[in-house]
Formats: structure tokens, sequence, C-alpha cells
């Protein structure tokens, strides 16, 4: 399934491209800051997902994004339509 079809597809933007400023280099920065801890439930030891909070990939400012496991990860993207909030 792709677009509107998609169960997943909540605000459009899951295919178009990341910012220039959307890098390795930022993504470590949130991670080393988040304690490489995933923010929701605390798991470490795997390779953790920076998340937009607010879902707007062009937000890049260090308060909108937050280290996630994959599960709280995929719990942000719910199959329901239904954002989350962290």
């Amino acid at each position: 399934m792709s677009l509107n079809g998609n169960p997943r597809y909540v605000h459009g933007q899951a295919n178009s491209p990341y910012p220039r400023g959307w890098k390795s280099g930022l993504k470590q920065r949130i991670r080393d800051r988040d304690g490489n801890c995933c923010k929701v439930c605390g798991m470490s030891g795997e390779t953790l997902s920076v998340h937009h909070i607010d879902y707007i990939k062009e937000n890049l400012d260090a308060t909108n994004l937050i280290s996630l496991c994959a599960k709280c990860h995929g719990s942000m993207h719910p199959r329901d339509l239904k954002k989350r909030e962290v």
C-alpha cells in the first residue's frame, strides 16, 4: 500500500526528502544528549531512532528531536492515524 491507502500515511511526508541538516552527526548528537537511551522506555544497547516530536521533517531544532527505540518509535506512528505526543 502506498500514500493515502497506507494506514501509516498520517501527514504525507513519508516519501519527501529530509533537509540538508539531517545528517548522522546531528542524529548522534541527539542520541548522546539523551544518554543513548530511549526517552520513552529507557531502553539502551540498541540502535536508536531520532524522532521529530512535531512530525515535521524540516524542523531540526534539538528541542524537536528525541531518541527512541524501535518499539517506541513505531508507537509514535500508529496504524490508527492518531499521533502520540511525547
